[in-house]
């Protein structure tokens, strides 16, 4: 599942999955440098990013978008069309 950051950098709300959680795996629409942070929905079914796809994790650590989490990246292209998103910060 990909995450369309095409408003720009800022700060982008998740929603709960209604039957299971979803795997982020990518960002589409980045621009390069941008920041783009993710707010937690909490809920029965939170989103997750797990280390590998395209986002570089601090320490490999998994993100899991409960209520008042946050995750920012910065995204960085790493070749004609490959992106990666590198953390920058949580809570």
């Amino acid at each position: 599942t990909s995450i369309n950051v095409a408003a720009g950098e800022g700060r982008y709300q998740l929603t709960d999955g209604s039957v299971s959680a979803v795997n982020i795996t990518t960002m589409t629409n980045a621009i390069v440098g941008g920041k783009y942070t993710l707010l937690g929905s909490g809920g029965t079914y939170p989103s997750t990013i797990d280390k590998g796809d395209d986002f570089i994790l601090t320490d490999g650590t998994a993100w899991t978008a409960l209520a008042g989490a946050e995750i920012t990246f910065e995204a960085f292209k790493s070749d004609t069309a490959a992106w990666k998103f590198i953390e920058r910060s949580r809570k």
